[in-house]
């Protein structure tokens, strides 16, 4: 293998690891308020060779996204229009890169904590990057602000229904429940974030260009169709997927979109309900799905292509060029969705987290007499038990359904810091997690070592990791002195 190839490296030992676990760890689960312990659940010979292809089947709707993406930017870029945009752009921010960073960070940390859009958000990394790259950056600057800043809204989700949605549903709690906590905590990591970032970005500004090696860049040519087709495409992807995946009735209590939907349903010609005819099987705005914008992008790319007079074989050859661009990309997020099927069917992470919070964490809090700090202790080691939850279940559905319900029984008197610590963790451990879907996107797309970043990335992690440990300690005191 060579050395590029570390990430697939890693997600494969992490999959050998944790098939020699279940021959070793036994299953356990949660029953009521108790943990029952089973047998050994063991990976079988079968199972080896099957998770590697079930894992692809499993993701397939956000492989097809990610492929989608791919040959919609492949079609952007032959437009003769594009790249001449992006040039515009970055050249207007001339004396205003550092805010331009910043801007598109905290948007994009903003559109995570409270829309819940992560993975969503790479049908406009490209173009994000591209920019970057054309003001004079180089490709670790564009990985931190384009990929890495959506994980700062996920350690600070507040109303993603998404992330503090499947929190709430599993803790039995609200959304207002630690708002300001959860907010408190955004600002904090967004600053050491940003902080972190623009250190970064001025010691290479102007002295290395990798622009020309990202592949999502465009070609050279011009066009003497307008430009603005473009800005509008873009605008509406943005407007389509903050309404269409947000969910407005569960979170926010609008039920606006559910009483179009119904109307339109129910909207007769003649006693015939013709749109609903003409709509069946759409879902209403707000319960879009992954699935839902890639279809969105594929009729976007036929937009494109009529626009801008593309002949039908030019744009499909620049589709598929597009598409071979993203295939490692989307092979690598299949890849890491087989470590779910071994955590998830083989459920030996309870077992593990039992060990680690009520046999370590109690054991070593009984070794002090200090009640609060007894307390913080416990909860630290189960935070921990949490970032080994996140790595192997790179999902939250099922870190939440499985290790949520465990957390809830096991610190049953900290559910509201427990909900804070689930998000918090989940976010930080994606910035280094192998099974990460934004970092494999990241990684891949802008042919970046995984070595490389861990190296580069530890303190900023360290720093993220010292601020939510902080937060935990501040709120168990307040709580012990209330």
């Amino acid at each position: 293998m060579k050395k590029k190839n570390t990430l697939f490296k890693s997600i494969a030992i992490m999959f050998l690891v944790l098939v020699v676990l279940s021959w070793i760890i036994p299953t356990s689960r949660v029953s009521g308020t108790e943990v029952i312990s089973s047998d050994l659940a063991r990976v079988s010979l079968h199972q080896l060779f099957e998770y590697p292809w079930a894992g692809p089947q499993a993701s397939a709707k956000t492989v097809l996204f990610i492929l989608a993406v791919g040959g919609f930017y492949g079609v952007l870029g032959i437009t003769g229009k594009y790249r001449n945009c992006l040039e515009k752009i970055a050249k207007s921010m001339k004396g205003k890169e550092e805010l331009f960073l910043i801007i598109v960070s905290l948007i994009s940390v903003l559109l995570s904590s409270v829309f819940g859009l992560d993975i969503l958000l790479f049908i406009f990394i490209p173009a994000i990057i591209s920019i970057i790259l054309l003001m004079g950056y180089d490709k670790m600057t564009a990985y931190l602000v384009a990929f890495m800043s959506p994980l700062i809204g996920m350690i600070g989700s507040t109303y993603s229904a998404y992330l503090a949605g499947y929190t709430n549903q599993v803790l039995s709690l609200t959304y207002k429940n630690g708002l300001l906590t959860k907010i408190a905590l955004l600002v904090i990591c967004f600053v050491v974030f940003i902080a972190f970032t623009l250190k970064h970005a001025r010691k290479v500004l102007n002295k290395n260009s990798d622009k020309e090696e990202y592949a999502y860049l465009g070609e050279k040519t011009q066009s003497k169709k307008p430009s603005w087709p473009l800005y509008v495409i873009f605008g509406l992807l943005l407007v389509l997927l903050i309404i269409g995946y947000t969910d407005w009735e569960g979170v926010f209590g609008i039920t606006f979109f559910t009483d179009l939907h119904k109307n339109i349903q129910e909207f007769t010609i003649k006693d015939v309900t013709i749109l609903k005819y003409l709509f069946s099987g759409t879902e209403q705005l707000g319960k879009w799905t992954i699935d839902s914008y890639t279809f969105i992008l594929i009729l976007s790319t036929f937009i494109i292509s009529l626009v801008y007079n593309i002949k039908l074989d030019d744009s499909l050859e620049a589709y598929a060029k597009g598409i071979k661009k993203s295939l490692k990309s989307a092979a690598l997020v299949g890849f890491a969705y087989c470590v779910v099927f071994i955590a998830f069917y083989h459920g030996y992470i309870v077992t593990i987290l039992n060990f680690i919070t009520n046999t370590c964490g109690f054991g070593l809090a009984k070794l002090v007499n200090i009640t609060w700090l007894q307390e913080i202790i416990h909860l630290i080691f189960g935070s921990l038990g949490m970032i080994i939850a996140t790595a192997i279940n790179i999902d939250y559905l099922y870190v939440a359904s499985t290790v949520g319900t465990f957390l809830s029984i096991a610190y049953a008197d900290y559910t509201l810091l427990i909900s804070i610590i689930m998000q918090a963790i989940y976010g930080l451990t994606l910035f280094v997690a192998p099974t990460s879907t934004l970092l494999i996107l990241g990684l891949t797309s802008l042919d970046i070592n995984y070595k490389d970043w861990l190296k580069k990335s530890w303190k900023l992690v360290l720093e993220l990791l010292l601020v939510i440990f902080i937060v935990i300690i501040l709120l168990v005191i307040v709580k012990s002195h209330i």
